[in-house]
This record gives C-alpha cells, structure tokens and sequence, in this order.
C-alpha cells in the first residue's frame, strides 16, 4: 500500500484497475466492503479506480453506489477490433 502511494506522488501511476473477482461477488456484504475500501483508497491517494468485468446495470449500479466512477466489461460491450471501438466512442 505504501507504494502505491509513492508512485501516485511521484506522478507515475494514475489508476488502479479493480479486479473482477471482487465486481463479480456483488452484491455481498463483503465484496461491497473491500470494493469501498479499494474505492476510498484511490480516493485518498488522488488515482481513479477502474472496476473491470461489469456485467449486469445491478453490478454498474452498486459500484455507482460505492463511489467508484470508472468501469468496463460486458455490460457496455463485448471485446471488438480497435477500429470498431473507436468508430463506437465516435458516436458519444
């Protein structure tokens, strides 16, 4: 943990990709805890956290709920060729 602060101060890390394991065992009790904790944390060291293998708008809006702004996974696509994801991030 400690070193993830330090590269946050020293400007080399960004953001921090949540596991899908955790997203995957929502809604639980715990999986809620630890996914607080992971969110707050970034929080606290000024990076953003990115939950990956959102799957389901139940999954999207708990970590909504949680604080966590950034996601990806099947609920908003399916994997595609770089050329059709850029013609899709076109479109917003």
């Amino acid at each position: 943990m400690a070193r993830l602060g330090d590269l946050s101060t020293a400007g080399i890390l960004d953001g921090v990709k949540i596991d899908q394991t955790f997203v995957a065992d929502l809604p639980t009790d715990r999986a809620k805890t630890l996914l607080t904790m992971f969110v707050t944390m970034t929080n606290s060291l000024g990076v953003y956290a990115v939950a990956e293998g959102i799957e389901d708008a139940e999954q999207l809006a708990a970590l909504r709920a949680l604080g966590c702004r950034y996601g990806q996974g099947w609920h908003f696509a399916k994997p595609m060729p770089q050329q059709h994801a850029v013609a899709l991030v076109g479109t917003f």
